[in-house]
């Protein structure tokens, strides 16, 4: 973990209210993994005491990638931060996906996204392998991630909920009926999106017997375990820090 002021080389808008953040700095991205994220300081002065996570999109030489969506204050502050100012910025931090070989099967819904493109980019790099995935969104203008997927190698299906492309409804409906076609069932299976979305597809793998990994979406405090404002309830009675002990875990560990 590391504490740094990240020079912005772009911070534009992609899409709806969806914004892709490039910052510089080599230490930080030499050290980031798949499913980990960073802490920015999003105000100069006292307005905003918490710092904004964000997960990590892509990390690559001396460059972080963010996709954000502007939803309050904060990342409505940082939507009109200009390139070459810098960011106070924490990170890498939380524990991110385990790299396994084989044949992986990918499901985001709506920012959730973000994290599994670097983690496809990472299967490709380190296993020669590309996996499927599952993208699902609202409609056609909150579909995010689908064409850089597509440069990596993946074979992206989406899901909207109002069938504006690709399949008419969830994306856990959409995984049913993939599965269901497999010859063989994925050897393993990640998420992340929204908690309804992450419950049912943790049922379906549990069904299908499917081992998964799933990254919690939670309100994170101070982003470094110490606050304990992002628990979560442990499959073992106890709880877990999504912050520390999270972002990702085992399905098995957690009770959504």
């Amino acid at each position: 973990m590391l504490q740094a002021k990240c020079r912005v080389l772009a911070n534009s808008l992609i899409c709806g209210n969806f914004f892709k953040l490039v910052l510089q700095n080599k230490s930080i991205a030499a050290q980031a993994k798949p499913g980990q994220f960073i802490n920015i300081r999003v105000d100069k002065g006292q307005d905003l005491l918490l710092r904004r996570p964000l997960s990590i999109y892509l990390a690559k030489d001396d460059k972080l990638e963010i996709i954000y969506k502007v939803v309050g204050r904060g990342t409505d502050k940082l939507a009109q931060v200009k390139e070459q100012e810098k960011l106070d910025v924490i990170g890498p931090l939380g524990n991110g996906y385990t790299l396994t070989a084989g044949k992986a099967l990918l499901v985001g819904g709506g920012t959730g996204i973000a994290s599994l493109v670097f983690l496809a980019a990472a299967l490709k790099t380190k296993f020669n392998s590309v996996p499927t995935v599952l993208i699902g969104a609202k409609s056609k203008e909150d579909l995010l991630c689908f064409t850089a997927l597509e440069k990596i190698g993946c074979a992206v299906k989406a899901a909207t909920a109002d069938g504006s492309v690709g399949f008419h409804g969830l994306v856990t409906e959409l995984f049913r009926e993939i599965v269901a076609i497999f010859s063989t069932h994925p050897s393993m299976v990640y998420a992340c999106g929204p908690r309804p979305m992450l419950r049912e597809l943790v049922r379906l793998c549990r069904h299908f017997r499917i081992p998964c990994e799933i990254s919690l979406e939670e309100h994170l405090g101070c982003g470094v375990g110490a606050c304990l404002g992002c628990v979560v309830k442990g499959a073992k009675n106890e709880y877990l820090r999504v912050c520390k002990e999270g972002p990702v875990f085992k399905a098995s560990e957690v009770i959504l």
